[in-house]
C-alpha cells in the first residue's frame, strides 16, 4: 500500500499539501498541522434515545439560518479555490515531485536518536485501522486506543519540532510560493478568494460562539 496515496491515512491528513494548502496560506499556518481530534478515530456508539429539544425562538432560527447561508458560502469558496489548486497541480506535474520531496524531508528530519518517522507512521496507520474496523473485539479497543494516542502525540511532537528546521520552513515556503503562483495563472483573482475564506471563516467562528451565548 502506497501510504501517499491513501487520502484518510493519518500521515496524508497531517501533511497533505494539496487538501490544506488554501488555508494554510488564508490563515498563515503550516502546510503540517497537528493532529486534531477528529482525527482520532471513534468506535460506533450505540444510538441513544433522543432528549426532549427545547423550542427553538424567531431569533434562534433567524440565527442559524445566517450561519448556514455563511457557511454555504464558506464551502462554496473552498470547492472553487480547491478546483484551481486541483488545475494548477495538473498543469504543472513538476509540483508533485515537489510535494513529495517536501513531505519525505519532513519524515527525514522526525527521525533521529533511535526514531524511525516512516516506521511510526507505519504504525500508527495499522493502529487506526483496526480502531476503524468494526471486527475488532471490543476488549482491545482501549489498549488499541491509548497505544494509538501516545503513538499519535509523540508523532505530532516529531513533526512540530521537524517544522521548525530551516530546511524543512524553506522547502515549505518555496513549495507554496510556486504552488500559488501556478494557481495565479488560473485564476488572478486567487488571492482575494482566499482572503474571502479566511473572513468566511472568521466570521463562521464568531456566529457560533454568538449562537452559543444565546442557547446559554
Amino acid at each position: 500500500m502506497n501510504i501517499f496515496n491513501q487520502p484518510r491515512t493519518l500521515f496524508a491528513r497531517i501533511t497533505d499539501s494539496r487538501r490544506l494548502l488554501a488555508l494554510a496560506v488564508a490563515a498563515g499556518l503550516a502546510v503540517a498541522t497537528p493532529v486534531q481530534a477528529e482525527d482520532t478515530p471513534q468506535p460506533q456508539a450505540a444510538p441513544q434515545p433522543q432528549a426532549e429539544q427545547p423550542a427553538v425562538t424567531p431569533e434562534q432560527s433567524k440565527k442559524m439560518q445566517e450561519i448556514q447561508d455563511v457557511h454555504a458560502e464558506y464551502m462554496d469558496l473552498q470547492k472553487r479555490i480547491t478546483q484551481i489548486q486541483q488545475d494548477a497541480l495538473k498543469a504543472h506535474p513538476e509540483l508533485g515531485k515537489q510535494e513529495q520531496s517536501l513531505r519525505d524531508l519532513i519524515l527525514e528530519k522526525m527521525s533521529g536518536n533511535g526514531k524511525n518517522a516512516k516506521q511510526d507512521m507505519d504504525e500508527i496507520i495499522k493502529l487506526e485501522e483496526k480502531l476503524r474496523n468494526g471486527d475488532t473485539p471490543e476488549g482491545e479497543r482501549e489498549s488499541l486506543m491509548s497505544d494509538y494516542q501516545k503513538k499519535a502525540v509523540a508523532f505530532r511532537n516529531a513533526q512540530n519540532e521537524a517544522m521548525k528546521n530551516p530546511e524543512v520552513q524553506a522547502a515549505q515556503k518555496k513549495f507554496m510560493d510556486d504552488v500559488m503562483t501556478a494557481m495565479k495563472e488560473k485564476d488572478p483573482q486567487i488571492e482575494q478568494m482566499m482572503q474571502q475564506l479566511q473572513q468566511k471563516q472568521q466570521q463562521l467562528s464568531q456566529m457560533m460562539k454568538d449562537a452559543g451565548h444565546m442557547q446559554q
